[in-house]
């Protein structure tokens, strides 16, 4: 194998303690060529991982591609606030949402999840941990209303399907005074998890100000 030479225009040295100026013989600086890939078996091992690579990219956008979506009526949703100051404090809510699903095969929403958001000072998003928290719909069942919970809930829908809105009522419930923990800054975020697909969210804007009111109105978050 043939290799490259590379030629030094200077070279310092710096030598402490000695008494006499050190000789220095100029010669060809040799590096073997193992820089790059030449051999055959490399790159076809190369080759291979950049086949695999695109594989597995191809199956995340797959992923990405939300085929179940939802949709939340924010003119019909609300929520409101209760509590007492210096202790906790519940978020209630009662939301209206439905799915569209564009497969031609029915998909299944796993849980739907509604959680207190908060944008902190370096521009991150956390969640404001929640002591408890209760999210269930309530549908007719024999002429009865029957409570069914969001976080197993497990519901089909069909192919091509778009459903009629479905309930999301329930509660978040919050150490601390709410009037120091909700500002500008906090916002409601709502989660569906379906199979065959990552986690999809919807953010909404609340004024918070407004709590004396009773219940308050939600925006989608731009």
């Amino acid at each position: 194998m043939p290799y490259p030479f590379f030629y030094l225009n200077e070279i310092g040295i710096t030598i402490g303690g000695g008494t006499q100026f050190p000789q220095v013989e100029p010669k060809r600086l040799i590096i073997p060529q193992d820089i790059g890939i030449k051999d055959s078996v490399y790159k076809d091992r190369v080759t291979t991982l950049e086949a695999e690579i695109s594989a597995l990219q191809s199956e995340l956008d797959k992923l990405k591609t939300y085929k179940l979506k939802f949709e939340i009526d924010a003119g019909r949703s609300q929520i409101y606030v209760e509590g007492n100051p210096y202790e906790d404090f519940s978020v209630g809510f009662h939301l209206y949402i439905r799915f569209e699903n564009s497969d031609i095969h029915p998909l299944t929403v796993r849980s739907v999840i509604v959680s207190l958001m908060k944008r902190n000072e370096d521009e991150s998003v956390s969640e404001i941990q929640p002591i408890d928290r209760l999210t269930h719909t309530t549908v007719i069942e024999n002429d009865e209303q029957v409570d069914h919970s969001w976080e197993n809930r497990n519901l089909s829908v069909g192919g091509r399907e778009l459903t009629l809105y479905h309930t999301v009522e329930g509660h978040i419930k919050v150490l601390g005074d709410y009037r120091e923990i909700l500002d500008k800054d906090c916002f409601l975020r709502v989660t569906v998890d379906a199979m065959n697909q990552p986690p999809h969210s919807l953010d909404f804007n609340v004024k918070w100000q407004n709590i004396s009111l009773g219940w308050i109105g939600i925006t989608p978050r731009t």
